[in-house]
């Protein structure tokens, strides 16, 4: 039976909090100057933030109500995986407790500015007391690490397989932009996502080598830094516990494989009902480089980011024209959806919350 940490269990010497204002101030000042520069980036480049008339009046409405109850799909899918991952830890936690945190984690990293929502989630477990913060930011880590290598694994594939525009374009629109620096870019991912997951599984393998040697190190300087940074470690390497659960590991694997499929479809359909010819390979790789782009700092919303990547995806497959008719239609029908799902999925979280208490010890 996995022992049930406390909040109190934390490494002490964490750092101490700061003011409000002094510590998200900035960042949202910074975020929304990031937005209004990409906001500037898209009308130098000629590409429109609203879709015309037009492009909207030809959409199909089945298509778009289709990708949204594909969208709710993918939300239920992705909040409830995280099970498989706190089960090795917290034997008892609730699935419908840790959908309600999910939900409201995952809104708050798409409406809070600079992905600052990250923390939401292992915040608001360890106020459980079951699992600390650490421990869940470990699992947090190891889920955006597998995320990452099946994503953009997919991605490299279907963008080999995917008929493209013949030569690239070396603009976006009005901007100079070589398009190849996409493909570059979901390569150079790619690779990265492997090598954090390969560091990741050698790290928990060497949990305890590594926990020493940090000791030692750091104890070199602080013996109090050395304690912090060595329990810190230990908490981090607990959230990795699934990855020798054949159990837990395969049914987080197969949902988050059902996950993206769903996603890949959902996008396909949309693609095809905005009037743009999709292939599924095609919209397998306009997942990717969105998903690429939501890594990117940005405003609230990720606004500005998702735009751009948008754009720059579908200029690889379609004509500059149909790009800034149907393409920003494409684009603006997907941002206002997710923004439309994340704000209800927020107050659908606090209430799932607030039904289901957490579980006893």
């Amino acid at each position: 039976m996995a022992e049930r940490p406390s909040r109190r269990s934390e490494p002490s010497g964490a750092p101490t909090k700061r003011p409000f204002l002094s510590g998200v101030l900035p960042r949202l000042v910074a975020s929304v100057l990031i937005a209004v520069g990409f906001v500037w980036l898209l009308a130098k480049g000629g590409l429109p933030l609203l879709p015309s008339r037009d492009a909207l009046a030809q959409l199909s409405v089945q298509s778009v109500l289709a990708f949204v109850a594909l969208q709710v799909l993918v939300s239920l899918q992705r909040v409830y995986r995280w099970v498989y991952l706190l089960r090795p830890i917290a034997p008892k936690v609730r699935p419908l407790r840790v959908m309600g945190i999910g939900f409201v984690g995952f809104s708050a990293i798409f409406l809070a500015p600079l992905r600052m929502g990250e923390v939401v989630r292992p915040y608001l477990l360890a106020q459980d007391g079951e699992v600390t913060f650490m421990q869940g930011a470990g699992t947090i880590f190891a889920e955006r690490v597998i995320d990452g290598v099946m994503l953009m694994t997919l991605t490299c594939v279907a963008m080999t397989l995917a008929p493209t525009m013949s030569p690239l374009p070396t603009s976006l629109g009005d901007l100079p932009l070589p398009l190849m620096t996409v493909r570059a870019a979901v390569y150079s991912a790619t690779t990265a996502f492997i090598g954090l997951f390969l560091a990741m599984v050698a790290f928990y393998a060497a949990r305890e080598p590594a926990r020493r040697v940090t000791h030692r190190v750091v104890g070199l300087v602080s013996k109090k830094a050395a304690s912090w940074a060595s329990a810190t470690l230990e908490r981090i390497a607990d959230g990795l516990r699934f990855l020798p659960s054949r159990s837990h590991f395969t049914s987080f694997v197969g949902v988050t494989a059902s996950y993206w499929g769903c996603t890949v479809l959902s996008i396909w359909v949309l693609l095809r009902g905005v009037g743009l010819p999709a292939t599924l390979t095609q919209a397998c790789t306009v997942l990717g480089v969105l998903g690429l782009g939501s890594i990117v700092p940005a405003g609230p919303g990720m606004f500005g980011a998702y735009q751009i990547a948008g754009f720059c995806a579908l200029a690889m497959f379609f004509p500059l024209e149909q790009v800034r008719v149907e393409g920003a239609a494409f684009i603006f029908v997907t941002y206002a959806v997710q923004l439309l799902l994340n704000s209800l999925q927020f107050l659908a979280g606090f209430g799932l919350m607030a039904k289901v208490p957490a579980a006893s010890p």
